[in-house]
């Protein structure tokens, strides 16, 4: 089953949660671990252990200590390839902000 959020709704989310002043640990928590739970899918999505599938971003920032570091994406590791936010944004011929 392949995820039909795309990546700003799930950011709102994200973000939404820390509104509802959840700490920012369990906010990530809940967008990953406790997700994959409720679907019913976590023996194959929610955290990173082998045998899992693991698509993953990288970030500039920790969203730990400051949650809207989750908008800095740098690198986006989906289906086993590696996208590279620059670069993504420089062929659209869009500003990169940092």
């Amino acid at each position: 089953m392949k995820n039909k959020l795309n990546n700003k709704s799930t950011t709102k989310a994200i973000i939404h949660y820390r509104d509802c002043k959840l700490h920012r640990s369990g906010v990530l928590n809940m967008a990953t671990l406790i997700s994959a739970t409720v679907a019913g899918k976590s023996t194959e999505y929610g955290n990173i252990e082998k045998g899992k599938i693991a698509d993953l971003i990288i970030v500039n920032g920790n969203p730990i200590e400051n949650i809207e570091d989750i908008r800095k994406i740098e690198v986006i590791i989906k289906d086993n390839n590696v996208y590279k936010s620059k670069e993504i944004l420089k062929s659209l011929s869009i500003k990169y902000f940092e």
